[in-house]
């Protein structure tokens, strides 16, 4: 059970509702309407502003060795997830926004479509695995792809 929501982590780990029986005052969060149970306990359902949906392009990262340390920089108020990626090797650079990303769930798998004009990540919400692979690929790059984790538990796909 989750007893203190971080809107901010919640964010960048895709989650784009919550629902709580308290009043919320975070910035990220808009009251989107609130009911009433059968116990007569009130809930409240907000939406999840800057939601990563497949389309989270950081252009910094910073290298982290461990979970503890990993843990510890996404819950600083210092690192915004939006700028940011912790990532478990040498830190990238070079970095650009990748000018559109989103992520469709379909039968057997999950398809990303991405376009950027450089390098970029794109770090989508799916708990990282060594079983998840590249399938198939449009368009006329050659750029490598990649997934790689990052955040401790997320993909990020390179391209």
């Amino acid at each position: 059970m989750i007893t203190k929501a971080n809107p901010k982590l919640m964010a960048a780990l895709g989650t784009r509702y919550l629902i709580s029986d308290k009043t919320l005052t975070d910035p990220l969060l808009t009251l989107v309407t609130q009911t009433s149970n059968a116990d007569g306990v009130v809930l409240y359902v907000y939406e999840i502003q800057t939601a990563n949906l497949g389309n989270l392009s950081p252009t910094q990262t910073i290298a982290s060795t461990n979970a503890s340390e990993t843990l510890s920089l996404m819950m600083s108020n210092s690192v915004n997830l939006n700028d940011v990626a912790i990532v478990h090797q040498p830190a990238l650079t070079g970095l650009t926004r990748a000018d559109a990303g989103a992520i469709y769930y379909e039968k057997g798998g999950v398809r990303v479509r991405a376009k950027s004009h450089g390098p970029c990540l794109l770090v989508i919400p799916v708990q990282f695995s060594n079983s998840l692979r590249i399938t198939s690929r449009e368009g006329s790059s050659t750029a490598p792809i990649q997934l790689l984790r990052v955040n401790l538990l997320e993909n990020r796909r390179a391209v």
